[in-house]
């Protein structure tokens, strides 16, 4: 199975000093950024080896005002890896935050990490 979280955390991390695997304990920092892995399944097995994975990703976004820079930013970060986007959508907070939930999903060589989307 391929683990790519850690390099998808350091690409977000760049641009989201509040990003997290996990739901936001900081909500003092905005744009708050959680990554979820959805989805990391065998793709290609070749003589009985994974060589290539499925992998989807779900990004929620928090903000106080609004999330549109962040999302740009988000697609700019996975588009630039090879994902591609299959779904974004507002979401209505109880909190009265913006919040905004993406999805991105590709196929990853598991020996040269070059993404395909599917």
């Amino acid at each position: 199975m391929l683990n790519i979280k850690p390099l998808i955390y350091e690409l977000l991390r760049e641009h989201f000093l509040n990003t997290s695997g996990e739901y936001p304990q900081d909500w003092a920092r905005f744009p708050a950024v959680q990554y979820t892995e959805e989805k990391n399944m065998p793709y290609t097995i070749v003589d009985g080896v994974e060589r290539h994975s499925l992998i989807r990703y779900k990004i929620d976004i928090w903000d106080k005002t609004s999330t549109s820079n962040a999302v740009n930013t988000v697609n700019e970060v996975f588009f630039s890896c090879g994902f591609k986007r299959v779904s974004k959508a507002d979401v209505p907070d109880p909190s009265g935050l913006k919040h905004t939930v993406m999805r991105f999903e590709g196929v990853v060589d598991n020996d040269t990490l070059q993404v395909y989307k599917k």
